[in-house]
């Protein structure tokens, strides 16, 4: 992953690259910013850039056996933790990184809901359990193997919850030439004393030219389209591709006749709605639901 192959958020990216020119990479560190605002990628794109070998002024070369390995997510020195979903026979279960790895690879915006349907885990609640903490402390304990550097990005510890509290002392004196990068949403979710013993990097939601500059150029959307669903889409990427998928146009005029009817205190046609928005499906409904809230 590139920084120039994330939309937006330049003064973020300069930010990074100047901690590392300037020998000032802290060891353990908080990204916070909202879904879709590509603070994963940008977690991703740093670790890249830290471990090339030829590293340009503004980014990674891309072309190094090192930034070939990142660029596929298989590069010894970097690992994820990340939710998974409780729920069947085995609870000390860990996640399947192939589908972590299939999934960023074909959408570095997803969420936690996209994440779920990877895995079709239904309603099953996300958590980062007590198997996957001591994972992560075991990849803790590993040196370095090909890189200056070792990495852990670990995707929204919200979920961590107590469980967090075996990380601490990593966080605070992890070994040598190790990187802990924490990926969050929502930060009152989190343990104070996490929080204390990380660097924050504050990212914000991206901003509406730049989700129609992204939609125009790499989903071939038109300029009018593209506008509507940006302004809809309220800085989150992930949000953008979904209304896209869910074509917002057709959403206009049944959100439209929906609000005529109850206006006009049609009950037959109000009836005859709430048929058609029944055979939707769930998430289709959610994705109605918000557009109209928009």
């Amino acid at each position: 992953m590139h920084f120039s192959d994330i939309t937006g958020q330049e003064g973020v990216k300069q930010r990074l690259i100047d901690s590392v020119k300037q020998n000032r990479v802290s060891h353990a560190q908080l990204f916070l910013g909202p879904e879709g605002s590509g603070s994963l990628a940008l977690a991703v794109a740093y670790a890249q850039y830290i471990s090339c070998e030829n590293r340009k002024d503004d980014d990674s070369c891309g072309e190094c056996a090192s930034c070939r390995k990142y660029n596929r997510l298989i590069h010894p020195d970097l690992h994820f933790s990340y939710p998974f979903f409780r729920g069947g026979e085995k609870e000390d279960a860990l996640p399947d990184l192939d589908e972590w790895r299939k999934l960023f690879l074909s959408n570095p915006y997803f969420g936690l809901n996209e994440w779920r349907g990877q895995l079709d885990a239904q309603n099953k609640q996300p958590n980062i359990n007590k198997a996957e903490c001591l994972h992560i402390l075991r990849n803790l304990a590993l040196k370095p193997f090909e890189s200056e550097f070792k990495t852990i990005i670990i995707w929204l510890p919200e979920y961590l919850g107590h469980e967090g509290n075996r990380l601490l002392k990593s966080l605070e004196e992890p070994s040598q030439k190790t990187l802990i990068i924490l990926v969050a949403e929502h930060q009152d979710q989190i343990l104070n004393t996490i929080l204390s013993r990380t660097q924050l990097i504050k990212i914000p939601a991206l901003k509406d030219e730049d989700v129609t500059t992204y939609l125009m150029e790499s989903k071939n959307t038109g300029a009018d389209q593209a506008n509507q669903i940006a302004y809809l889409s309220e800085g989150n990427l992930q949000q953008a591709q979904n209304f896209l998928e869910e074509e917002v146009n057709d959403h206009f005029m049944l959100f439209a006749d929906w609000l005529r009817h109850c206006y006009g205190d049609k009950g037959p046609q109000m009836i005859e709605f709430t048929e058609i928005a029944a055979k939707m499906g769930r998430e289709n409904q959610k994705g109605f639901l918000r557009y109209g809230i928009n």
